[in-house]
């Protein structure tokens, strides 16, 4: 790195000892850098030697040469005397290969750098070899470049390893049944009802990220998951819902006495359409009221016996029990409760109007018996009951399945 003080402590001899000394000058404050002007001095002075100073002694300043007048050494340096630092005055440090954007004053205390540069170049003295270039070092590039460069090279290498796997319509398959017992588990133990289309969209990647990963493992791939494909895996929720709802059409009719003897010909319509209305009022069908000791009638919130029998039956009887959190039913109670409120829907008018099992259908009923469980579990008393209903329920179960 090249400093002022090695610029002005240069001691330039010639061989020819004919050729009239010019003399040594004070350097000029600050020179500016024309990149496309600079002739090094080995071409300007063939036969100059450079020796750096002898830092013991401090030799006198030669007297300027009467060949330069005052008034042009005036003009040409300006500045302040640097004592004991002399430069050649016809030495031009134009600084060889310096780039436009840096900046090199000759007067300044500092050592060359480029602009916004972040690290200090560290000043040196340059021995006579490297004075002959009369040259900064180059300027390192920026952090940012080698930093793309370094993401490149490493992007490059990553896609030349990794190919596209395109994947076989046998794992297709296999990734989206995969993707399917996800959705099971998803809709019977965290969420049975998406309240929202986005939030459908998300579920379904999601499972077909599950599936894909159990199938393939992490590779990249060629896409796959078309919208056929993700109709699919929304219409697999939505067959899930309809258990709930076509076992309930088929038993709520009679559990919650919507059926008249077959002799009272004529006034079973009327009478639904007078009971259907009242139960949908609340979620009261769901729940079992009994007597206790004392004569006082009491609510069991999702106790009733016909609901009960309901879960049982759609989870185990559909294979659906492997996908089920035995400690937390809350889930199944919800698709069940909406199922039931969907079905009892269908019967409003006295006669059969279908009421499809759409996430939109379901997404109200179930939000009102997620909302009763939550009050239910803020009390100790009702949260140990539900607990224990829920165990009862596992083990009904897998005696109607045989398995112990």
């Amino acid at each position: 790195m090249f400093t002022p003080q090695f610029f002005t402590n240069q001691e330039f001899r010639f061989d020819d000892q004919n050729e009239q000394p010019l003399g040594s000058y004070p350097a000029p404050e600050q020179l500016s850098v024309d990149h496309n002007e600079y002739q090094s001095p080995a071409h300007q002075y063939p036969n100059a030697e450079l020796h750096p100073p002898d830092l013991q002694s401090n030799p006198e300043p030669e007297p300027p040469s009467p060949l330069v007048h005052e008034s042009q050494l005036n003009d040409l340096l300006q500045g302040p005397q640097c004592g004991d630092e002399f430069v050649h005055r016809d030495i031009t440090f134009t600084g060889y290969g310096v780039p436009r954007y840096m900046q090199w004053d000759l007067g300044a205390a500092e050592a060359p750098q480029a602009e916004n540069a972040e690290q200090q170049p560290v000043p040196g003295v340059v021995n006579e070899h490297q004075a002959l270039l009369l040259a900064p070092a180059s300027t390192p590039a920026p952090n940012n470049v080698e930093a793309e460069s370094s993401e490149s090279l490493d992007s490059d290498s990553e896609d030349d390893q990794t190919i596209p796997v395109e994947l076989t319509r046998a794992e297709v398959l296999s990734i989206k049944e995969k993707a399917k017992n996800e959705l099971r588990r998803i809709m019977l133990q965290k969420e049975g009802v998406a309240p929202t289309r986005e939030k459908r969209a998300k579920t379904v990647k999601k499972a077909l990220k599950v599936g894909r990963i159990a199938v393939v493992g992490h590779v990249k791939y060629t896409p796959f998951e078309t919208q056929k494909v993700k109709e699919e895996m929304v219409s697999w929720m939505s067959s899930i819902r309809r258990l709930f709802k076509e076992y309930a059409i088929y038993n709520i009719q009679k559990d919650l006495s919507l059926r008249l003897p077959i002799e009272q010909q004529g006034a079973e319509v009327p009478h639904k359409k007078r009971l259907v209305p009242t139960l949908l009022q609340s979620l009261d069908f769901l729940h079992k009221f009994a007597y206790d000791d004392s004569g006082t009638l009491v609510c069991y919130p999702l106790e009733a016996e016909w609901f009960v029998n309901m879960i049982v039956d759609v989870i185990f009887l559909n294979g659906l029990h492997p996908y089920v959190n035995a400690e937390n039913f809350d889930s199944v109670f919800g698709l069940a409760g909406a199922a039931a409120y969907n079905a009892l829907s269908c019967f409003k008018k006295g006669t059969y109007k279908n009421v499809d099992a759409s996430a939109e259908q379901f997404c109200d009923p179930y939000g009102r018996v997620i909302a009763l469980i939550k009050l239910i579990r803020s009390d100790d008393t009702k949260r140990a009951r539900l607990m224990r209903l829920c165990n009862l329920i596992i083990t009904r179960g897998r005696e109607l399945i045989g398995i112990l």
